[in-house]
């Protein structure tokens, strides 16, 4: 049992730190470099706010989009637009651009997006991942990632100690 527990134990540790060593670098490259999405080997999360392409994915969800050339109708892409991501399915090819709309719109988004302006293709969907995220982000969040890291940190420490104790 305890072989199992210093097994979680080490895979929560790796895990945290992980994360923790993944938003430093992403929030390095969003600062030092000026992303405005950073990504990793052409990879990109981000979290779904709003319900405009559900049922394909709802808000809440996290999206990895990947960078690619050339993209059709159908696709679901994301791109920039006064400051915001959105993320929406290509729904024709004009010559400006493509022209976008969310499943979930009654009409088409207003102006068509230039290929360079897409910063990718939706690849995976992941359900609910988008709210531990949003969380991990935060002061909180990574607050009590620290806390825990900690906590993993000096467990073993904790139970030296008593040991110790009992054995004299």
């Amino acid at each position: 049992m305890r072989r199992i527990g210093r097994w979680l134990q080490g895979f929560l540790m790796v895990c945290l730190v992980a994360i923790i060593a993944m938003n430093g670098i992403l929030l390095v490259k969003r600062i030092v470099y000026k992303e405005e999405l950073p990504s990793l080997f052409g990879y990109s999360m981000i979290t779904v706010l709003s319900g405009s392409m559900e049922p394909e994915f709802s808000p809440g969800d996290s999206l990895i989009i990947h960078k690619q050339h050339g993209y059709t109708a159908g696709d679901i892409v994301t791109y920039a637009d006064q400051g915001a991501f959105i993320t929406h399915r290509i729904v024709e090819e004009q010559e400006n651009g493509y022209l976008t709309k969310g499943d979930a719109n009654n009409a088409p988004d207003g102006k068509a997006v230039r290929e360079d302006g897409i910063y990718g293709k939706v690849r995976l969907v992941i359900p609910y991942l988008g709210n531990v995220v949003l969380f991990l982000k935060s002061s909180l969040g990574i607050f009590v990632m620290i806390v825990i890291l900690i906590l993993l940190v000096e467990m073993p420490n904790w139970r030296r100690k008593r040991a110790v104790s009992q054995n004299i």
